[in-house]
């Protein structure tokens, strides 16, 4: 989504788009929101998103008062997302995103956020450890990071309930799955990603998987009742924080503290 040489995302933006409408891709963002929310209040925020895609989280973050740069070199990605703010935000919450058709190699060096946000990006990218590492960066000292990405655990244990011995043998010799996308997608194992922020000195905050339990549920959202679908959401979220469960993610959320100096 953010290297501009993968052609695969060209194409594939309505597809994402469509995935927001179904209660996977609902659970997926509101989850991740509902993590993020309490890290988020007191102050108006700078916030980056690398791969921001269609947008999402970023409308969500401008509504809030935060100020967004959303780089995305996919072209139609960055299409989905001038319409989305252009049709469902306000002019002053549209005025606080900056969208940017561009690689995270061209950002300037120097630039800082008090929040980067790199949300299913470095799982589609050849070097996904390097790609996180190189993000770190542009967090301000003190400020948060937030990494969204493919679960092991989780991409294990569902290959195995659908049959799908290849995407096992794939996982075990090289950690890597092919996406309904037909896309190669690395599965992150936690303990690969606590490792790598404690490496560079990000202490985590707290970490929880992302659709534990629904990932099964075939449903668009319009079609599961109100009080079910909230139902659904608050038991994503508590099985989601629970240690014994986590794991078992088919996303995994961490947020992250950058030290102070």
């Amino acid at each position: 989504m953010i290297d501009a040489s993968h052609d695969g995302f060209d194409g594939a933006a309505a597809i994402f788009a469509e995935h927001a409408k179904t209660l996977r891709g609902y659970i997926r963002y509101q989850i991740v929101r509902r993590n993020l929310e309490p890290f988020l209040t007191g102050k108006k925020l700078s916030i980056l998103d690398i791969g921001g895609g269609s947008g999402i989280d970023a409308a969500w973050l401008a509504s809030q008062g935060h100020t967004v740069l959303l780089i995305e070199p996919s072209s139609e990605q960055f299409t989905y997302a001038e319409r989305r703010f252009n049709f469902f935000l306000t002019t002053d919450q549209r005025q606080r995103i900056t969208l940017k058709q561009i690689s995270l190699e061209e950002i300037p060096a120097r630039q800082q956020f008090d929040v980067v946000l790199l949300h299913g990006v470095a799982m589609f990218q050849p070097e996904p450890t390097k790609f996180i590492t190189s993000a770190f960066r542009f967090v301000k000292p003190g400020g948060l990071f937030s990494l969204v990405e493919k679960g092991y655990y989780g991409a294990e244990a569902r290959a195995i309930r659908e049959h799908r011995l290849k995407q096992v043998a794939n996982l075990h010799a090289s950690q890597r799955v092919i996406n309904t996308l037909k896309l190669s997608t690395y599965a992150f194992k936690p303990e690969e990603i606590e490792a790598l922020l404690l490496k560079h000195n990000f202490k985590i905050i707290q970490w929880t998987g992302v659709r534990v339990i629904a990932h099964d549920m075939n449903l668009l959202v319009e079609d599961v009742d109100k009080d079910e679908l909230e139902t659904i959401l608050e038991t994503e979220f508590v099985q989601g924080a629970d240690p014994g469960i986590r794991t078992q993610g088919q996303l995994l959320h961490f947020i992250s503290r950058k030290p102070k100096a």
